[in-house]
């Protein structure tokens, strides 16, 4: 199995958002998930310059039977329960609910690969300037030094969350280095940073990385939350550019 379309050699990271907030109270935002369901995340602010107040809502089902237990390395248990991003609005008591989305946050874990962490663990969501990010995490426990961060920046347009920008950062945790790709769907410019200097030199005297950018097009192509699932990465040469960063 693929994870957005990179060989599991290379995993998936963001940068830091409003990651799942091990101390926050979320037993208030319950009323708004479904039943047999829970919520694990929740970020607040505006997600337009004429809103009163916006919370974007992690909910994961609560179903034992999607839990394996795994007898292969890595994880013990294998936590398949689906999540979904759950919009709520200010109302004049609460909230109400505007979109939900299935289908494009991953599962805490993977029965094909089995070492990999929760992408939510150091990910999360995030609500600032009226932009709603979410920021994915991966790196394997066992098998790979590859680890990446990539953070998905939306805004809301006609009633929908257009894609308008992603940044991918990955890096080996046996040398240090690392790349970066900021891509804007809006304009369509691309910039890849090579030669990143992410934990530093493995030993004193080492040669220091030679960073280099280098810019380039792609097809700004329109897409929206509502549209992107995991399984379009599935097929690596014949995924979206939000897949593959062509």
């Amino acid at each position: 199995m693929r994870i957005f379309g990179l060989a599991a050699g290379l995993l998936i990271l963001s940068g830091p958002a409003n990651a799942l907030p091990e101390n926050q109270n979320l037993v208030q935002w319950g009323k708004y998930v479904p039943s047999g369901w829970k919520a694990i995340g929740v970020a607040q602010g505006k997600l337009s310059a004429k809103s009163n107040g916006d919370a974007v809502l992690i909910a994961e089902e609560n179903d034992p039977a999607k839990r394996k237990v795994n007898d292969d390395m890595g994880n013990p248990s294998i936590n398949v329960n689906p999540r979904r991003l759950i919009f709520l609005t200010k109302a004049q008591q609460g909230y109400r609910q505007t979109h939900s989305y299935d289908g494009f946050l991953p599962t805490e874990g993977n029965a094909q690969t089995t070492c990999l962490a929760d992408p939510l663990e150091e990910g999360g969501i995030d609500i600032a300037k009226n932009v709603f990010s979410v920021t994915l995490h991966y790196w394997l426990s066992c098998g790979s030094y590859g680890v990446t961060t990539r953070t998905f920046k939306f805004r809301s347009k006609n009633g929908a969350f257009r894609l308008i920008g992603m940044d991918s950062l990955s890096f080996s945790r046996s040398t240090g280095e690392g790349s970066e790709i900021s891509i804007n769907y809006l304009t369509g410019k691309k910039k890849y940073t090579t030669g990143i200097e992410v934990i530093g030199p493995n030993e004193p005297g080492d040669t220091p990385y030679q960073k280099k950018i280098k810019w380039s097009r792609t097809a700004p192509t329109p897409y929206y939350l509502s549209q992107m699932k995991q399984t379009d990465c599935d097929d690596y040469e014949n995924g979206p550019s939000w897949c593959t960063l062509e």
